[in-house]
């Protein structure tokens, strides 16, 4: 199978690390990834999350990383899921705290509710045929008031 060859991935480093970079290999190998070691990594000033995909990484690799993280013990197609899982925030935006909340019920509902505010400012022609109960109806009511 093909592996993540060394030069790329130390090039990529190069361009983007700081002296207050923290670098950290996502791989099955690496300490769990828990609520403690979220809010330790939380303090860092810069912290770059590197991905393993296809078959792994040149073992090389490994000592260019200050730090190896695992998300748990299972399989996944690649090192981004993992990463994605791990940021609460990028760049400013941070994820809706319902979604951390892990409220399957409050999910959903959030979920229903932004399909609906896409569709009502991207394609509001879709809304006149759609299958919408009482509580769309409503919230539909409220974010077009909110908008004026």
């Amino acid at each position: 199978g093909m592996v993540l060859m060394c030069q790329p991935i130390l090039d990529a480093l190069e361009a983007v690390r700081t002296p207050d970079s923290v670098v950290a290999l996502l791989s099955p190998q690496g300490a769990t990834f828990n609520h403690a070691k979220a809010l330790e990594l939380s303090k860092l000033k810069h912290l770059i999350l590197l991905c393993g995909h296809y078959e792994g990484f040149d073992e090389r690799i490994r000592s260019y990383v200050d730090i190896q993280l695992s998300l748990g013990d299972f399989v996944l197609t690649g090192g981004e899921p993992a990463a994605a899982a791990m940021c609460a925030e990028y760049e400013g935006q941070m994820v809706p705290e319902v979604l951390l909340s892990g409220h399957h019920a409050n999910i959903q509902k959030w979920r229903r509710e932004q399909a609906l505010l896409n569709t009502l400012k991207h394609r509001p022609d879709l809304l006149e045929t759609a299958p919408l109960d009482a509580k769309d109806l409503e919230f539909l009511s409220k974010a077009k008031e909110a908008a004026q």
